[in-house]
């Protein structure tokens, strides 16, 4: 079977080409630029961008399954290019894959999404696929117009769904960038303070654990049409994350807490401070509250309907991740 794997090179990209591989896949990648050395020769390499329909259609040509990774992603600042660029990659840039899938007879299409399309979850309530979604950035407005795009995506021959929509809880791993890097980053030298009370709830998935519930849904015949959130099986509070990091790097829990409300007020500021000279500051609103928000999401649908079975917990995830890279994120 021929696989078309866009954003090959991102944070799950590489795992799953050599999980591909493995089960003796034929795999073609789409990628921006040249990548020496990241993947195996036998791989195909397509290069070319998302937004230019030619390339789309000579990526998706003799492909039996599509896995659409490409995306442009969340950032903490958002300019009017940002916001431009989530609409053009992440937005037409699936419509238009979608549209080259839909012509030459691509036989399934799994599109990774993300959890953040919910929004966030108010205390005791987790979230579902039946729930509504609720954008509140950009980037998760442009990642729940992908997935409609993606669920209307039709079998040219008998007009049968073609689209898997996985919503994945936030990715730790190996490859894996951001918030969770700048706070292994600052938890390795002992200097993070959490923020509040460190009881917000958090849904995350180690990123062998997302592979194996990308490779279900790119086979399973209960899987197409249908949205599943993958996450490891359970809602944690941030002070548990706080505790397998920690662990992790043999170094003690942080003991203190910073109040939210005297920080919010501050941030606030300091952010008006910096506006009114035209500059950005070293902390805004938005990342404040990404410390502080509420995310409880159900990764069942996806274990009951598919049979995924996460084998990593919070322990043994970050134990891995942080042992297979000592001295990284320093």
């Amino acid at each position: 079977m021929k696989v078309l794997v866009t954003g090959a090179t991102g944070v799950l990209g590489p795992t799953l080409v050599e999980e591909l591989l493995r089960r003796f896949y034929d795999v073609r990648i789409l990628i921006r630029t040249p990548c020496l050395g990241l993947f195996p020769e036998k791989v195909e390499q397509t290069q070319g961008d998302v937004r230019d329909a030619s390339t789309l259609r000579a990526a998706v040509e003799g492909v039996d399954l599509v896995y659409h990774l490409a995306a442009k992603l969340h950032v903490n600042r958002s300019s009017a290019a940002t916001i431009r660029d989530y609409q053009e990659v992440n937005v037409e840039g699936t419509r238009g894959l979608v549209e080259a899938a839909e012509g030459v007879g691509v036989s399934r299409i799994v599109y990774f999404s993300s959890v953040s399309v919910y929004g966030t979850s108010q205390t005791d309530q987790v979230l579902d696929e039946s729930s509504p979604v609720a954008p509140q950035t950009p980037y998760a407005e442009s990642k729940a117009e992908g997935e409609q795009i993606v669920r209307a995506a039709r079998s040219r021959d008998d007009g049968r769904a073609l689209g898997v929509v996985l919503r994945f809880a936030a990715v730790y791993g190996a490859r894996m960038k951001g918030n969770y890097v700048n706070l292994v980053r600052l938890m390795r030298r002992g200097c993070f303070l959490p923020l509040g009370a460190g009881l917000n709830r958090r849904t995350l998935v180690y990123d062998r654990d997302a592979i194996s519930a990308a490779l279900l849904a790119g086979t399973h015949p209960a899987a197409l049409g249908q949205t599943y959130n993958v996450t490891d099986g359970r809602i944690h509070s941030f002070n548990e994350i706080l505790h397998a990091i920690s662990q992790a790097l043999e170094r003690p829990v942080p003991k203190y807490h910073l109040p939210a409300s005297p920080i919010r007020f501050l941030v606030s500021a300091i952010e008006a401070c910096f506006g009114r000279i035209g500059r950005n500051p070293p902390l805004n609103r938005m990342m404040i509250e990404k410390l502080l928000e509420d995310l409880a999401v159900s990764g069942e649908k996806i274990q009951r309907e598919l049979g995924f079975s996460p084998r990593y917990d919070l322990i043994s995830g970050w134990s891995h991740t942080l042992n297979m890279h000592k001295g990284a994120w320093a």
